[in-house]
C-alpha cells in the first residue's frame, strides 16, 4: 500500500484521536497469557481494529486499514486466546499500526 494511502487510512478510525479519560474508557481486557511472560498487558477490540497496551505502557492502535483485515483477525484471535499476540505483532504485523495512542 502506498504511503499516502496508509496516511489517509490512518486518519479515519474513531479511536485514533482518543486521549486521557476517553482512552481509558475503551473496553480494555487484560491479556491473559498462558505463559505469563508476554510483552502485552491489555487490549481493546473494535469491529475493525485492536488497541494494544504493551508492558512498557505504550498503546498502539492497529486497524484493518493499517495492518490488513487478515492481520487484525489473527491479532483478535490471539488476544482472546491469550497466546501469541506479542509474537504476531513483532514478527508479522511489525510497524503497520494506525497510531501510537500513548
Amino acid at each position: 500500500m502506498p504511503r499516502s494511502a496508509i496516511s489517509s487510512a490512518r486518519g479515519k478510525h474513531p479511536w485514533l484521536h482518543l486521549s486521557g479519560d476517553a482512552l481509558h474508557a475503551l473496553p480494555w481486557q487484560r491479556y491473559r497469557t498462558t505463559r505469563g511472560d508476554s510483552g502485552v498487558r491489555a487490549f481493546a477490540l473494535a469491529a475493525d481494529a485492536i488497541a494494544v497496551v504493551f508492558v512498557n505502557g505504550s498503546i498502539y492502535l492497529y486497524t484493518d486499514a493499517s495492518a490488513g483485515r487478515a492481520c487484525i483477525t489473527r491479532m483478535r484471535d490471539a488476544a482472546l486466546a491469550g497466546r501469541g499476540l506479542s509474537t504476531l505483532i513483532s514478527r508479522t504485523v511489525k510497524a503497520r499500526f494506525a497510531a501510537r495512542l500513548s
